[in-house]
C-alpha cells in the first residue's frame, strides 16, 4: 500500500486500513484488510498500526466485552 494511513476499523476478526491517495487525488485511495485469528488479535493489530502511524487510539473495549461474553456462552 502506498499513501498515508488515515483510518482503521475492526469488524469481527478483520482490520480495515484506509490509506489516503499517494498522489493527493480522491480517486485512488486504498483500503487494505488483515484477517486475524479473532477480534482480540484484530484489535491488537489495529492498535499497533495506529501507534506506528501516530493516529489516536480507539477504544474497542465494548467490542471485546461482547466477544468475551459470547465466547463464554459457547
Amino acid at each position: 500500500m502506498t499513501g498515508r494511513l488515515v483510518g482503521t476499523e475492526v469488524k469481527v476478526n478483520t482490520v480495515f486500513l484506509w490509506y489516503e491517495s499517494p498522489t493527493g487525488g480522491d480517486s485512488d485511495s486504498q483500503i487494505g484488510q488483515i484477517v486475524c485469528r479473532d477480534i482480540r488479535q484484530a484489535v491488537e493489530v489495529e492498535r499497533e498500526h495506529r501507534s506506528r502511524w501516530n493516529l489516536p487510539e480507539v477504544d474497542r473495549s465494548s467490542e471485546l466485552e461482547v466477544y468475551l461474553e459470547e465466547s463464554l456462552k459457547a
